[in-house]
């Protein structure tokens, strides 16, 4: 992914953010790509809407960090683009109630784009996250896709749990897992009168203060549970 540069608000978008911090509703709406290169003597700052705008994405997320910005959440994807361009600028598009629609923010990364190749070729889904200015925004709101909502690993974590990490998470879903194996390794022994030893213990898993019940099975040197 082109290494974006930070977002530049508009000077629409700066006159909306004074309306935001007497009570206007912020109200993001979509975010908009394109291909379009900065002329000589033109800043981000002036633009009102992309240069050479190609198409645009849903907002699928937003978080506040605390800090007067918010992260905004979309997938960059080539599912509907019939010719490939370069991805060379971003917008973020948001609602002023007396403009309309308004290009709130933009970034450029010049000379350095990445190709978004049409949907013939490879299929290209990136997850994207742009950081913007909100100021003391207390009404944050956005139009949410939910047939196009993508899970981070830091979903996974928050919906696992507190103090959840990458390594319990996975440990979990193993732990899940093995517990399947064992109920289909329980409902054939049981369809077959238990005809065979069901479970083994492997010593080298268990903890010094694991209690561990079962039949010692002299001749194949093993515990059957």
């Amino acid at each position: 992914m082109s290494n974006f540069s930070q977002l530049v608000l508009t000077r629409d978008g700066i006159e909306l953010q004074a309306k935001v911090q007497s009570g206007t509703l912020l109200k993001f709406t979509r975010v908009g790509v394109g291909d379009g290169a900065l002329r000589e003597g033109q800043h981000l700052n002036t633009l009102t809407n992309l240069i050479n705008y190609k198409t645009s994405f849903p907002i699928n997320d937003i978080k506040t960090q605390g800090d007067g910005t918010s992260i905004i959440q979309t997938v960059i994807t080539n599912k509907d683009i019939e010719e490939g361009f370069f991805l060379r600028e971003i917008g973020i598009y948001a609602e002023d109630p007396d403009k309309g629609e308004i290009l709130y923010c933009v970034t450029n990364t010049g000379m350095y784009a990445d190709f978004l190749p049409p949907k013939t070729l490879n299929s290209v889904d990136i997850l994207l996250q742009l950081i913007t200015v909100v100021g003391n925004a207390e009404n944050l709101v956005i139009e949410v896709d939910d047939s196009l909502v993508y899970a981070t690993r830091e979903d996974f974590n928050d919906l696992a749990g507190e103090g959840r990490t990458d390594e319990t998470v996975k440990k979990n879903a193993d732990d899940i897992l093995m517990l399947g194996v064992e109920v289909a390794i329980l409902k054939n022994a049981a369809l077959n009168n238990f005809t065979s030893n069901i479970f083994v213990v492997n010593f080298d898993d268990i903890t010094e203060d694991e209690v561990v019940e079962g039949i010692w099975d002299k001749a194949g040197k093993r515990l059957a549970i």
